[in-house]
């Protein structure tokens, strides 16, 4: 049971990664129009931005598995609230044998503050990842639907105008939610996406947190 929870998230974040891609493929097949930084920048090929992509996934899945790695439940304390739950399982050293072993008489404040971030991202960011790809996916869908599917007729300082290709996806429902997000996609990515992006982010690392422990002490108080 602990092994299949354990490959939950990284299968997830493989999945969603995998969907990302064909979704880029879908509405930018030159990459000349991919929201990455590092495409946009050093004028990745899919072959070079398909490596990078491969490397990304190794590190984030391997910092994962360290967090699951050297949480042993055997070892695990019972806590009252969120604050004491964030010292113990993030913040305190001691739970962690790999930096035992490096310096048996304590650990430095330099270590301790690796181990906290490591241990912090290991559980947290992959599961923001997951969101960010989720958002990716539909956004890029959103917007390749629309540009293989509506060509502009009219545009001035008033009113811009587009034009169904084929009639017969008039009745899509949602039709003129893509029309609106397709069109007003750089204002919003600009002005409200960060915004909306790391509350989103925010509500991710308390819901987890809440989450895990209730769970931990759940699972402590049963055993």
């Amino acid at each position: 049971m602990k092994m299949r929870n354990s490959l939950f998230w990284p299968l997830l974040f493989f999945t969603l990664t995998v969907v990302d891609m064909i979704s880029t493929y879908y509405v930018t097949p030159d990459l000349k129009h991919e929201g990455n930084p590092i495409v946009n920048r050093y004028n990745l090929g899919w072959i070079s931005f398909l490596g990078f992509m491969l490397f990304t996934n190794i590190f984030w899945i391997s910092l994962y598995l360290f967090h699951q790695f050297i949480f042993n439940y055997k070892n695990r304390t019972k806590t009252n609230n969120l604050h004491e739950y964030v010292y113990l399982y993030f913040l305190n050293q001691n739970k962690s044998f790999i930096f035992k072993e490096l310096k048996a008489d304590g650990i430095t404040v330099i270590e301790s503050l690796i181990y906290a971030c490591t241990n912090f991202l290991g559980y947290f960011w992959i599961r923001v990842l997951c969101y960010t790809k989720l958002y990716a996916i539909v956004d890029n869908f959103l917007v390749g639907f629309f540009l293989k599917n509506f060509v502009r007729t009219r545009q001035d300082a008033h009113r811009t105008e587009y034009r169904l290709t084929d009639p017969s996806l008039m009745d899509l429902p949602g039709l003129d939610f893509i029309i609106w997000y397709a069109h007003e996609q750089a204002v919003i990515k600009e002005n409200w996406f960060p915004i909306f992006n790391t509350a989103m982010m925010v509500l991710i690392v308390l819901f987890f947190l809440r989450h895990e422990y209730k769970r931990i002490n759940n699972f402590l108080t049963i055993n």
